[in-house]
């Protein structure tokens, strides 16, 4: 039988979050555009972007407080659980990444990941806002939707269909903003590059039973690609 997952969001938290959902994809990225081509002096791309992900942090952080403070308390009642699922979460991504590419570059050796392009032009307007952005408020705000609303929403009532919908919509996440930017083939090899990502996450989450694991693996992974574009 299926290990339930202790923490829990609340009947209003659920409600909040699949409302916030398609607000954050569609809405707010739509009302910030917006309002700084009204302003007088308009902010450059990155730091549109990173206003996004401050919006984005605070909003979820809001919505899903109490959520984050229970697992929290889980995370220091046994804090080595949470570290080791991240680690073994780190070297699960790692390992299932390293594979991946092999066939990747293999169907196409030009290939380049179109989400990771986008973000090393922005680190190249504003590194330190840039890294701020991807390695602090971007990983606690996907989580919260990603595992702690999706995932841990599905996993109590089915472990299959809780890993199957967020490794689809974690990955399709980080490639819609590009359709019709890039040839098909290019989109579905970077969505494909998110998949053991989306993996490592989801398990973290799972072993730990704490929001905090897949957290802690999230900011690791983006900090270890930051540095990289370095």
């Amino acid at each position: 039988m299926t290990k339930k997952l202790t923490v829990s969001l609340t009947k209003y938290e659920t409600i909040l979050g699949w409302i916030y959902l398609p607000l954050q994809l569609l809405v707010i990225p739509a009302i910030l555009i917006f309002l700084n081509t009204l302003a007088g002096a308009p902010f450059d791309e990155t730091q549109i972007n990173f206003i996004f992900f401050c919006v984005n942090f605070l909003l979820l952080t809001l919505i899903f407080h109490r959520f984050l403070v229970q697992s929290a308390n889980v995370s220091l009642a046994a804090p080595w659980k949470t570290i080791s699922s991240a680690l073994l979460g780190y070297a699960i991504y790692m390992a299932g990444s390293y594979f991946l590419n092999i066939l990747i570059y293999t169907l196409e050796p030009e290939f380049f990941n179109v989400n990771d392009s986008n973000i090393a032009q922005l680190a190249e307007g504003n590194f330190p806002l840039t890294l701020f952005g991807t390695v602090i408020l971007v990983p606690v705000a996907e989580e919260l939707l990603f595992r702690g609303l999706l995932f841990a929403g599905f996993y109590n009532r089915s472990r299959i269909l809780a890993y199957a919908v967020t490794i689809v919509l974690f990955s399709l996440l980080h490639v819609l903003g590009y359709i019709g930017l890039y040839e098909p083939k290019m989109l579905i090899l970077s969505l494909l590059q998110y998949i053991p990502a989306s993996i490592a996450l989801a398990w973290a989450y799972a072993r730990a039973d704490s929001i905090w694991a897949p957290i802690l693996l999230h900011m690791t992974v983006n900090a270890v690609g930051m540095t990289a574009m370095r």
